[in-house]
């Protein structure tokens, strides 16, 4: 059985997408099982922050690696195979 933890700043977002479709169906037979993990429960300040702005200005919001980590290194074991998002790739410009 495979296990899919997912570290987010917002859990409530993926109960509903998790719920239907197939990934329902594969976590109602047992093929697969998830975990959600909050982020802010790994921020060190009395806020749950774990964004901040980019180094050197610009518009949107970075991930700090503090928290990030630290739920890291909470959830994982030897075996487990971490996969991170990128903002890398082409540009949809249709």
């Amino acid at each position: 059985m495979a296990v899919i933890r997912i570290l987010t700043l917002f859990p409530e977002f993926f109960q509903s997408p998790l719920a239907t479709g197939l990934l329902g169906k594969a976590l109602d037979t047992g093929i697969i099982r998830t975990g959600i993990t909050d982020l802010r429960a790994y921020s060190e300040d009395r806020f749950g922050r774990c964004d901040d702005y980019p180094y050197g200005g610009g518009s949107g919001m970075v991930l700090k690696p503090g928290p990030l980590f630290r739920a890291l290194n909470a959830i994982t074991t030897e075996k487990t195979r971490v996969l991170l998002t990128s903002p890398a790739g082409r540009v949809l410009d249709q």
